[in-house]
């Protein structure tokens, strides 16, 4: 009776695969281009980490994201499609290509699937601090400015635990439908057949790198010094400079004959950082940029937007008494207060002009990470037109959390003064929904790793009164969940 089910259900999968096949076709002439095919099925057995070890976890094109807030986990690889953002228009142009995919796309989704799996990542989205830099650092060299990318595979745990696959592939107009369902069915089948364990190796406790710092303390004092040298001479205007971002970089290095291991670090990551946005994105010369992020640039739902506005920051306290006054203390500091004031009054101004309706928390909450506590603001609203996430992303970002303000001034003074070349650290990673949803972290609290070496990179926003030896503690404390998080693995 088995058999004769699996055979039923099967001939079903065939005909719904051969159905949107043809339909893509349909599409494909109508476009001049070919379509996209997007076939989703249950995938019981399969942990989504097995992915990233899996013969179809093409090493170069790996990525794993984790929404703690939505308890979601996404690991993919393969690359069908891959667009590249450059210039001050970048997210124009991915609204623009991700719009015109959208109607040259067919799904196919069989019962069983996560009940988010219509509202989940189609794409991955990730661009650089600059919208204008190009790589300076042999680091970034591999990295585009911006791009949007369509993996092949696709393992998700939804928020329901159910685990759901997607194998997505071209269809043009000449193909032939049988060889195209053959085709699916065979990535289905490898799918299906791959080993339900995690990857061999996982530490179990974090392994302790020293970090060298890229420049010294005595260094970040003549840095700092200077920042709120500008900001006295120009915060006297309406427009001059009031706050400015320094980011900072530390080197870290791997054992002789070991390499620091991706996805052990994201998975450390996640167990550290249980709220956070944490990540690992592959580029093909083998880099791999990771991070946990704990501040959303922008959610996007439909019409609903949400983001938070994350600034000012302590440590936390060796008990729960420290730890309560350093985030009362914290709460009531006016330097702090000061400057998480101007990152929420920025979001809130930069989010006006596109929502029909806007709320703002009036008092700021303490957000506790294990390393380090922040003031947090959450601003919602309703989008005139549904699926921008883009767009909204081209209006927050930089945010003065990252950047400065205001934003022109802080740009300004970063582009003349600022030597480092962040690359994507301080700018945004997240998905795309075929819908044109989706969600974008800050890339903050991130590194990028290449084989045996690491550079880590933390930032803090510099006002007039500022003091740099606290500033310095900060960093050291921000680069702290890179460094207690990084895995070592065996040489490749």
């Amino acid at each position: 009776m088995a058999t004769l089910v699996q055979t039923v259900q099967a001939e079903s999968m065939d005909r719904r695969l051969h159905e949107a096949v043809v339909r893509c076709q349909s599409k494909a002439v109508q476009w001049n281009a070919p379509a996209l095919l997007c076939f989703s099925f249950p995938l019981s057995r399969l942990d989504p980490w097995s992915l990233w070890g899996h013969e179809l976890g093409t090493v170069g094109t790996r990525v794993a994201w984790l929404d703690g807030a939505q308890n979601r986990c996404t690991l993919a690889a393969g690359v069908v499609d891959e667009f590249h953002l450059q210039g001050p228009e970048r997210f124009t142009q991915g609204q623009i290509y991700w719009a015109k995919l959208a109607q040259r796309r067919v799904s196919v989704v069989l019962d069983g699937c996560s009940e988010d799996e219509a509202a989940g990542p189609l794409g991955f989205v990730g661009f650089a601090f600059d919208p204008t830099s190009k790589p300076g650092d042999e680091r970034w060299r591999a990295w585009p400015n911006g791009m949007i990318r369509i993996p092949e595979h696709m393992v998700t745990r939804g928020s329901d635990d159910v685990v759901t696959g997607r194998v997505i592939r071209w269809v043009r107009a000449d193909d032939k439908p049988a060889d195209v369902v053959s085709d699916v069915r065979h990535q289905w089948t490898r799918m299906h057949g791959a080993t339900p364990s995690a990857p061999a190796y996982l530490a179990q406790e974090p392994t302790t790198v020293a970090l060298q710092a890229v420049e010294t303390a005595s260094d970040w004092v003549v840095r700092v010094a200077e920042a709120t040298t500008s900001i006295a001479e120009q915060n006297t205007t309406a427009d001059g400079l009031s706050k400015v971002v320094l980011a900072r970089a530390a080197r870290l290095q791997a054992p002789e004959g070991q390499r620091f291991d991706p996805l052990a670090t994201v998975r450390t990551l996640r167990r550290q950082h249980p709220g956070a946005y944490c990540f690992a994105i592959e580029q093909t010369d083998g880099s791999c940029f990771v991070g946990a992020s704990p501040e959303t640039l922008v959610r996007v739902n439909g019409r609903h937007v949400e983001t938070h506005a994350l600034a000012g920051t302590a440590p936390r306290g060796a008990d729960a008494k420290q730890d309560q006054d350093l985030g009362q203390a914290l709460l009531e500091s006016v330097k702090d207060r000061s400057e998480h004031a101007v990152v929420a009054h920025s979001v809130e101004a930069s989010l006006a002009p596109l929502c029909s309706e806007l709320h703002i928390a009036s008092e700021p909450r303490l957000v506790r990470l294990p390393q380090v506590q922040h003031l947090a603001t959450t601003v919602e609203g309703r989008l005139y037109e549904p699926g921008q996430v883009l767009m909204v992303a081209e209006q927050l970002h930089p945010t003065p959390a990252v950047g400065g303000w205001p934003r022109a001034a802080a740009a300004q003074w970063l582009a003349e003064r600022e030597s480092l070349d962040r690359g994507w650290y301080a700018g945004g990673i997240g998905w795309l929904s075929p819908e044109g949803d989706g969600v974008l972290s800050v890339a903050i609290r991130s590194a990028l790793l290449r084989g045996a070496e690491a550079t880590a990179f933390a930032g803090a926003g510099i006002v007039q009164a500022s003091d740099p030896a606290a500033e310095w503690s900060e960093t050291e404390l921000k680069l702290s969940t890179i460094r207690t998080a990084l895995q070592r693995g065996n040489p490749e």
